[in-house]
């Protein structure tokens, strides 16, 4: 970019002009609390919007979201990004995105674990964590594609 500056005649609107021209990231929504009978992605459902990992292609944007998971311990904390392709079809013993039924048809936070299919149940384990759960009160919400960990330290 900066070959098409005149050098000779070098402004700082030319500058501006050039900064202008870059392309704003792609950016993709991060599900909260999910509010039963709206649309996955509605607006009402998303927390906040973050770039696209590197490691996925922008023009699957449109079909992936993320879920942020924040762990805190004494000094430290822990946000994993998980992004997601929104898809219903997830291959047993795969990492995916789940949402499980809330009391009442209450919002509920959607969730990233490894997913068992038996007969009736599937089986659920987060962080090592097994719980089994009707087949009826799990929505399947997409393929875990890419996980993106930041850790921070607390310094006093």
């Amino acid at each position: 970019d900066f070959d098409i500056v005149d050098k000779d005649h070098f402004y700082l609107e030319d500058i501006m002009r050039l900064d202008h021209q870059k392309e704003a990231p792609v950016t993709v929504p991060v599900l909260g609390k999910v509010t039963p009978g709206l649309p996955l992605l509605d607006e009402a459902n998303i927390s906040d919007h973050i770039p696209l990992s590197s490691a996925l292609s922008p023009d699957d944007a449109a079909e992936i979201f993320a879920i942020r998971k924040t762990t805190r311990t004494d000094d430290t904390t822990t946000e994993t990004i998980y992004f997601i392709r929104q898809h219903a079809d997830v291959p047993d013993g795969a990492l995916a995105a789940v949402l499980l039924s809330g009391p009442d048809s209450t919002p509920a936070e959607p969730f990233v674990c490894r997913v068992t299919r038996a007969t009736e149940d599937l089986v659920l384990e987060e962080d090592g964590n097994i719980r089994v759960v009707k087949k009826d009160t799990a929505t399947l919400l997409g393929l875990a594609l890419v996980r993106q960990t930041n850790v921070r330290k607390e310094i006093f």
